[in-house]
């Protein structure tokens, strides 16, 4: 028990001091979960969500590196690049469902 009240102690100290890397790391853990289910199911809705959240983290992410930039900037911002044009890239597999 006294496991689990650290970690969540830890998770709400994380949660206060940098609230942007919990929503940015929810929108990649959605966005993973819903193209594994697009995989499985390969219908468009599943598809355009997870790219939407992808594109968004990765907005999120470059927002919050130019307002702060923190220890490491240019690994966030080639991470978040990255994401952007899988994203971006992924939209263009949508032409096959219209």
């Amino acid at each position: 028990m006294n496991f689990w009240r650290s970690w969540w102690n830890t998770f709400i100290l994380i949660n206060q001091r940098y609230p942007s890397w919990i929503v940015e790391l929810l929108m990649v853990a959605l966005a993973s979960v819903l193209l594994l289910v697009w995989e499985v199911m390969p219908q468009w809705p599943y598809l355009v969500l997870s790219l939407s959240y992808a594109v968004g983290c990765a907005a999120s992410i470059l927002v919050r590196e130019s307002v702060t930039p923190s220890h490491h900037p240019h690994i966030y911002r080639f991470m978040a690049v990255l994401l952007m044009l899988f994203g971006l890239r992924g939209f263009l597999d949508l032409t096959k469902y219209f």
